[in-house]
């Protein structure tokens, strides 16, 4: 929903990913997550950015099974080798470019969470996906009856074994909270109380004020007197 320039912002200058090798800690930035809501439909995806001159980090040989592959490989009529390297299959095709290794300009790209670990681009680079400046962004359901609405566990912990330092790990899982009828029975009832306590309240006021009026008129019934 943000613009380029936004998305950009956030990813690069509050989480410190870059694209950049020689940026802080390798471009690779803070660990973290992003969390937001809400919409109609919910979102979970892979934040991600290559580096120049930083090898896609793919194994010679990756499964079908294991590979995110661009439309323009699938829909072709040419059979693929299961065992075959994605980069090697794309760059074999005449008709796609090898890519520019050198490109500072290098865009961030998106990709549907849970993903395979690596991703083919259309101009022939494999990637590992968990080898590259990445950030998870997760929208939560709306709360509302005809959506379903999610609510968000979110679980960190310190993993020791991970790099040399160790690392944040991060896990986020979602569950059906509620549905919109209860959402509005509760407000609703809520509103109808407030009404009645305003109401009372006036009527009590009404009727201090009522009895102040009379006790003052008898009190100048019996000066008169």
């Amino acid at each position: 929903m943000l613009s380029e320039y936004s998305s950009k912002m956030m990813l690069e200058s509050i989480f410190g990913l870059n694209s950049n090798q020689h940026a802080l800690g390798n471009g690779f930035g803070r660990r973290g997550i992003i969390i937001n809501g809400h919409d109609h439909a919910g979102c979970d995806v892979l934040h991600y950015i290559t580096q120049p001159g930083i090898k896609g980090q793919c194994p010679e040989n990756i499964g079908e099974h294991e590979i995110h592959l661009p439309s323009i490989i699938t829909n072709t009529t040419t059979s693929l080798s299961v065992g075959s390297c994605a980069g090697n299959l794309l760059a074999a095709n005449g008709s796609i470019p090898e890519p520019d290794r050198e490109d500072e300009n290098r865009q961030w790209q998106a990709q549907r969470f849970p993903h395979l670990p690596y991703k083919a681009n259309e101009d022939g680079e494999c990637i590992a996906l968990h080898h590259v400046p990445r950030m998870r962004e997760v929208t939560l359901r709306s709360m509302m009856g005809e959506f379903s609405g999610y609510a968000g566990f979110l679980s960190a912990w310190f993993d020791p074994s991970l790099g040399e330092r160790g690392e944040w790990r991060l896990e986020l899982n979602t569950c059906g909270l509620g549905v919109q009828h209860w959402w509005w029975a509760v407000h609703i009832i809520d509103i109808v109380l407030v009404l009645v306590i305003v109401a009372r309240g006036l009527v009590a006021f009404s009727e201090i004020s009522q009895t102040s009026r009379v006790e003052d008129t008898k009190k100048k019934s019996n000066q008169t007197d």
